[in-house]
């Protein structure tokens, strides 16, 4: 007789529960009683959710989208890595709130999929107004593929955008552009928040617009979170008086306005148009490098070669990234993969008997091209580039670079 067959059925193991979940694709929080059935998993702490799935963390997202049909706003960066959080988390200081965290889960494993930031916000009629944060924790192709769901499924996109060329720009807003037209997007608002003054944005917004029919804006440039939090507010209260005309202000979700703190609060609610004191955000993606040093130069120069779409300077040894220019993929990654790569190419010629020299190759993939190559005067320091096969000559692009390196 088999021992198992004998066991209590109150031995079942912790991961039970989440073991029958395996038959659906997501938890769906519909079968939930009051507040925890609208919204996206389940509440394990504070601040902090989970959902188990037994699909991609993308579609999963989709599905429990589709389900609860929830209005909100994402936030995203482009070329200004980091921004966006700092954005998020100025805003949940002002209204004392906390930067929230969605974890989506393995459904019988429990293995960490990704994991996703939001804050709720305030609204004047007493409800609250989530902004998603679309750099999320994940592997290179789920983060993408969460970014463009975030952004597509959004009531209004919020784009910060740093000092890219136009041709990185291109780049970055193309896959926004086939998902458009492909169909399952359902953002028809998106604002262009420049970090920097420059008409590439500008231009390159006008022909995203012309494509895809989406109502579009492109702001003055904002150096500060406040500003970005008028423009969002202003935006985003603008839609809701659009979208229901027969209502007063009090019974719509506007943003920017005090609450009253309930009865017997500790502490009062600030005015989410207080938001933060005006010190600048770090400018991302400059029209120069972000420091003096040699290294530094070298990258920003090789980010505004064209078809350049990301470029990142990595230590051979340890595969630190030690600098970075342009949008994503961002330093984590490329120094990564690239660390990855080099060393197999350096292994394989080993193992042929053809020398121990750092490769310096290029890889041609469907769309891109990946760089390889030794950064000159800095033994042991590896430049890693993606370039947009589009927007690049790829004879034009390595003597342009031979040029720069003085070779």
């Amino acid at each position: 007789m088999n021992p198992s067959n004998n066991r209590p059925s109150t031995d079942a193991p912790t991961w039970e529960t989440t073991r029958m979940q395996t038959q659906v694709a997501t938890q769906l929080g519909a079968d939930d009683e009051g507040s925890e059935g609208r919204d996206i998993g389940r509440a394990v702490g504070p601040g902090i959710r989970e959902l188990f799935v037994s699909c991609d963390p993308a579609d999963a997202m989709v599905q429990q989208f589709n389900h609860l049909q929830p209005n909100f706003i994402a936030v995203h960066d482009l070329g200004a890595p980091g921004i966006a959080k700092q954005l998020l988390g100025s805003i949940a200081t002002a209204g004392r709130s906390q930067l929230q965290k969605l974890v989506i889960r393995r459904a019988g494993m429990g293995t960490t999929l990704a994991s996703i930031e939001y804050v709720d916000c305030p609204a004047q009629n007493g409800e609250t107004v989530r902004l998603y944060l679309t750099d999320v924790e994940a592997d290179t192709t789920q983060r993408q593929a969460l970014a463009r769901t975030l952004i597509g499924r959004s009531r209004l996109g919020m784009v910060l955008v740093g000092a890219l060329p136009g041709h990185v720009l291109a780049s970055s807003l193309d896959p926004w552009q086939q998902a458009v037209l492909s169909g399952g997007w359902n953002c028809r608002r998106m604002v262009f928040l420049p970090l920097v003054a420059g008409p590439a944005l500008a231009t390159q917004v006008n022909l995203f617009r012309g494509k895809t029919a989406i109502d579009t804006l492109v702001t003055a440039p904002v150096s500060k979170p406040a500003e970005v939090w008028s423009q969002l507010c202003s935006v985003w209260n603008d839609l809701e008086k659009r979208s229901h005309p027969g209502k007063t202000n009090d019974q719509l979700a506007l943003l920017g306005a005090a609450r009253p703190a309930p009865t017997g609060a500790a502490v009062p609610q600030r005015r989410a148009s207080d938001l933060a004191p005006p010190t600048p955000m770090p400018v991302a993606g400059a029209s120069g490098p972000a420091d003096n040093t040699p290294l530094a130069a070298y990258l920003h120069a090789v980010g505004q070669l064209p078809g350049v779409v990301s470029a990142c300077a990595f230590d051979l040894g340890s595969g630190r990234p030690l600098g970075h220019a342009g949008a994503r993929p961002g330093p984590e990654d490329l120094a990564r993969h690239g660390h990855a790569l080099i060393t197999a190419m350096a292994g394989a010629a080993r193992g042929l008997g053809l020398g121990g020299a750092l490769p310096d190759t290029i890889i041609t993939l469907g769309s891109h091209h990946l760089l390889l190559r030794p950064v000159p005067d800095a033994p042991g320091v590896v430049l890693h580039a993606v370039i947009d096969k589009p927007h690049a000559r790829l004879d034009a692009l390595l003597l342009a670079l031979k040029r720069l390196e003085g070779r």
